[in-house]
């Protein structure tokens, strides 16, 4: 791109194309490799003979900017990014922001429709999902939560099992936190959102990615600030 921001690509072949900014490209160009398991975001349409315009927007000059607050106890760095309406499908490659000291955060994307705001702690200890329809322009999105500790002492073949620790909010939104298997870090707990959570287990017969669908061992109530101990034998 030139100065003014201006850029062009000759030589294309007629049909769908993602065009989109990367940061931080080296000199000379660089080769992008995408699973063939990856869903392409086409934006934008190549007509054969016809010279196709498709502006894009970064930071502030972005075509949508999410700001907003997160309002969470202290002691942990979060971040926020934009996943699909559809969890199973990740992460969308829109580049994550930190959280700021103060909670606040700004999401530029050139995105628009339905999708998830993703808001995860730096470990991933915890993934909140937020639906989020997004319109040309600015919108905010502020979200609080308390945080409580689930402590599970899985006992006998129950030891060798993966599990999760599933939250559901209002509006669709729900919470993620992947239930470690080594001794020392079960015995310190799972942070999660405080309320009802369902202590869920991975099935490998049934294919299912999702782990709100994973069959559900127990359903607790989290207190905030608290602890809660369960035993899953």
């Amino acid at each position: 791109a030139t100065a003014s921001g201006a850029y062009r690509f000759d030589g294309l072949t007629p049909g769908p194309w993602m065009v989109k900014v990367l940061d931080d490209v080296p000199e000379g160009g660089t080769t992008i490799y995408m699973s063939s398991d990856a869903p392409i975001d086409w934006n934008c349409e190549v007509r054969e003979g016809v010279t196709t315009l498709r502006d894009l927007g970064v930071g502030a000059g972005a075509r949508c900017v999410i700001r907003g607050r997160l309002g969470v106890p202290a002691g942990r760095a979060w971040a926020v990014a934009l996943a699909y309406a559809d969890a199973e499908r990740g992460q969308t490659d829109d580049k994550s922001v930190a959280i700021g000291a103060d909670g606040t955060y700004e999401l530029a994307t050139d995105r628009t429709g339905d999708f998830h705001l993703l808001f995860m702690t730096e470990s991933l200890e915890i993934q909140m999902f937020v639906p989020v329809r997004i319109a040309a322009g600015d919108q905010r999105v502020d979200l609080s939560f308390d945080l409580g500790t689930v402590v599970i002492a899985p006992g006998g073949a129950a030891a060798d099992v993966s599990r999760m620790l599933v939250w559901e909010g209002p509006i669709g939104s729900f919470a993620l936190a992947r239930v470690s298997r080594s001794e020392r870090d079960a015995a310190a707990g799972t942070i999660v959102p405080s309320g009802r959570v369902r202590i869920v287990q991975f099935d490998s017969n049934l294919k299912e990615r999702d782990p709100r669908k994973w069959p559900t061992d127990a359903i607790i109530d989290v207190p905030a600030g608290g602890t809660k101990s369960v035993e899953i034998k």
